[in-house]
């Protein structure tokens, strides 16, 4: 498994990233997974092609599914003091150009480090694995509400995956990250989950996640696979 894993990371990784997205997804029939390999193949494309009939089926069950993680996710962060004055928002298509700068920021030193930070492709991949309806934009209040980060995770029958949780550099080291994991972490318990994220192993943040439960479950070279429980 690890041979095919990395012969298939070296290849186009872009590839391994859409079969764990597929792996992860909750569709059960053949039919929903060949719509949802289709989709992806035609963002990747940029072609953004999708049936009228898909499109009209899929899009009142995604806001319905967003917007009940993300209202659990604020509860869950009401009594946390480092998350007063802040607040969370499901993400918009037009978001997405903003959430790249973020990722780029966040994240452009770690992934220099690890494979070459290579512009064009970062923003194709971006594009192509883009779903608001698994991203909340984390918003600092105020006399001006700001949006200043974004926390990307998908639900599970058995886990809750989380993709990202990245914030602007003025914004980092204040306790606003660990309030969101916590608050993920009851998401799990409430649902009887457990939680599984990936970081790069050159990034500091696994060590947070060691302290708040996490165990390394993999590790490939470049990325560790971490675990609740």
């Amino acid at each position: 498994m690890a041979e095919k894993k990395a012969f298939l990371l070296r290849l186009d990784p872009v590839v391994w990233d859409e079969m764990e997205r597929l792996a992860q997804s909750e569709l059960r029939s053949v039919n929903a997974q060949i719509e949802f390999l289709l989709r992806h193949a035609l963002a990747r494309a940029r072609r953004h092609v999708r049936p009228p009939r898909l499109r009209r089926h899929l899009r009142p069950h995604l806001r319905h599914v967003a917007a009940g993680w993300i209202e659990s996710m604020t509860e869950a962060l009401a009594e946390a003091r480092a998350f007063r004055g802040w607040t969370l928002r499901g993400a918009q298509r037009h978001d997405e150009d903003f959430l790249f700068a973020l990722h780029r920021d966040a994240m452009r030193a770690y992934v220099d480090a690890t494979w070459g930070w290579d512009e064009e492709w970062q923003r194709a991949h971006f594009a192509a694995n883009y779903a608001p309806e698994r991203q909340a934009v984390i918003v600092h209040g105020g006399m001006v509400l700001c949006d200043v980060g974004r926390i990307s995770l998908t639900r599970h029958w058995r886990k809750i995956f989380l993709r990202d949780i990245e914030l602007m550099g003025p914004e980092r080291n204040h306790g606003v990250g660990t309030a969101i994991i916590n608050a993920v972490l009851t998401l799990a318990r409430n649902s009887d989950r457990y939680v599984e994220l990936r970081v790069l192993c050159c990034n500091p943040a696994q060590r947070l996640y060691a302290r708040l439960g996490f165990r390394v479950i993999d590790d490939d070279g470049a990325r560790l696979r971490m675990r609740t429980r």
